[in-house]
């Protein structure tokens, strides 16, 4: 993509639909450009979008993927909640903003995990979506 993006959404496939978790204004940097978002049960979480968050995998196939194992960042981390007739479905949302390969850019990582605690899905792997925001 080329040109100014006037914001970048993360969409993450769950069960067939399309749900869009995350979603960041890239018009300023810092307080001035903080958002908020809500879930489908009133939560209201602040989404910082200033450099920062949670911290990266360092190396191995993991490498550059969101740290589940480490503690959520405030403001860069939600426990999102999906809503649906068959129940609703909690989400570990975390995301880590670097600078970029220029100084009008910024990279996005944004990884989502489901919140459950028994059986298999215990075991499944986050979404993870890397992307460049800015002016290129």
């Amino acid at each position: 993509m080329h040109g100014r993006l006037e914001r970048s959404s993360a969409v993450f496939g769950f069960g067939g639909g399309e749900v869009a978790v995350f979603e960041v204004a890239v018009r300023g940097v810092g307080a001035a450009a903080e958002t908020k978002i809500t879930d489908c049960t009133g939560n209201i979480y602040t989404v910082e979008t200033a450099v920062g968050g949670s911290d990266l995998i360092d190396g191995g196939a993991f490498g550059g993927t969101i740290d589940f194992s480490k503690l959520p960042v405030d403001n860069y981390s939600m426990r999102y909640v999906i809503c649906s007739t068959a129940g609703n479905v909690g989400y570990d949302v975390r995301w880590k903003i670097e600078a970029g390969p220029t100084l009008s850019t910024q990279l996005v990582t944004v990884s989502a995990k489901p919140i459950v605690t028994a059986g298999a899905a215990q075991l499944t792997l986050p979404y993870t979506l890397r992307q460049l925001r800015g002016d290129f």
